[in-house]
Parts: C-alpha cells; sequence; structure tokens
C-alpha cells in the first residue's frame, strides 16, 4: 500500500472492518501502520497536524466531532503517535547525513586525490587516449568498448560508461570531472597538436 493510503488508514478515512459483524468497530491494522512509516516526513506533518485537530476538538468537546464515530479520537491518537514517530526518525536521519557530510567530503578528495595519482602509472597506449581526448577538447570519447585500452581504463574507473544503448564499436565514454580537470592541469602549455583531428584507435 502506498503510504499516503496507509495515512487515510490511520485518520479513518479509509477503513478496515476489525470483527465487529455491525460493521461499525474500525481500526487500521498492523501492515497499514507498518507500510506508514515508509511515509515521507510531509505525509507524516500532514497526518499529525490533522490528527491533532481532531484530539483537540475531541478534548475542548467540539460540536464538529458529533458525526464522526466514537473511535475517530482513538485512531487520532494512534496516527499522532506514528507520525510523531515518522517525523523525529525523519529529522533523525537528516541530522546524522548533515554531520557525516564532512568526513564524506573529506573522503572523497581524498579518493579523488589517489585516483589522479595513479595517471602517473598508466600505460603510455592508456595515457594516448587521454591526451587526445584533452587535444581534441572532448570529455566524452566514443570509443570501441572492448579494445583491451578502452578496457583498461574502464576498469580504473578513468572512463565511465553513460546510460542508454549505444554501439560497441562505438561507446561514448565520460572522463569522471576530477580526472579531466587534472588532465587539462597536467597537459597545459604541453604540445598536443599532433593529436587534434586523429583517429586515436586506428594505431592498434
Amino acid at each position: 500500500m502506498h503510504p499516503l493510503f496507509a495515512a487515510a488508514e490511520l485518520l479513518g478515512l479509509r477503513t478496515r472492518e476489525l470483527g465487529d459483524p455491525r460493521g461499525t468497530q474500525f481500526m487500521p491494522s498492523l501492515k497499514d501502520l507498518m507500510e506508514f512509516m515508509g511515509a515521507s516526513w510531509p505525509i507524516a506533518l500532514g497526518v499529525l497536524l490533522a490528527s491533532s485537530g481532531i484530539l483537540y476538538a475531541d478534548n475542548v468537546a467540539s460540536s464538529y466531532l458529533a458525526s464522526l464515530p466514537k473511535w475517530a479520537p482513538g485512531a487520532a491518537f494512534v496516527a499522532a503517535l506514528f507520525s510523531g514517530s515518522v517525523l523525529i526518525v525523519s529529522a533523525l536521519k537528516s541530522l546524522i547525513n548533515l554531520a557525516r557530510k564532512p568526513f564524506m567530503r573529506k573522503r572523497r578528495l581524498a579518493w579523488q586525490a589517489e585516483h589522479v595519482a595513479g595517471l602517473e602509472d598508466l600505460p603510455d597506449s592508456e595515457r594516448y587516449i587521454l591526451a587526445w581526448a584533452i587535444a581534441n577538447s572532448t570529455q566524452v570519447v566514443a570509443a570501441p568498448y572492448f579494445n583491451a585500452h578502452v578496457k583498461g581504463l574502464i576498469t580504473r574507473g578513468y572512463l565511465l560508461t553513460t546510460p542508454g544503448s549505444h554501439s560497441i564499436n562505438e561507446t561514448p565514454l565520460l572522463i569522471p570531472d576530477h580526472i579531466w580537470k587534472a588532465l587539462k592541469e597536467g597537459l597545459q602549455g604541453e604540445n598536443l597538436s599532433a593529436l587534434i583531428g586523429v583517429r586515436p584507435f586506428d594505431r592498434w
């Protein structure tokens, strides 16, 4: 069940009969409650506000509740508990993710620096492909996917496959941004004119 429908179950907008032969006693099932725990925070907030309104109206004996069944305040109380729990868990997850961001960024930058340093260890054939891309100002290389040198770059993460269906003879492969930036800086001032306009894979 979609969390929105589960939320409706909690508020009694869609109800489930629990064995009452007259069909007057309704409460959400445990399955409905568990499904509601997967609701997004806007849905949970909406349910909390609605159920809180029902509980407040019941507390002040509002005449607006006269047409509602007797179990409505109980259902609203359960809805308030579960929606409040969803909001608390969502808030905790957000705080944890916020606290983790600096550490994740530091780890990512360290990995990228190590990845860039690995360019020095590439075979000449693979460095040639990357230099050709810089010379021709193309961050996406259309390459034969099963070429041994191309596969080496893919395996090491210096070329990334792009989504979609492509010809195996001309597969668009993306050079990651951090590698592209490092290559441009490292090859700045180098004479790459001999690589401009050539077909890099004809040499193998």
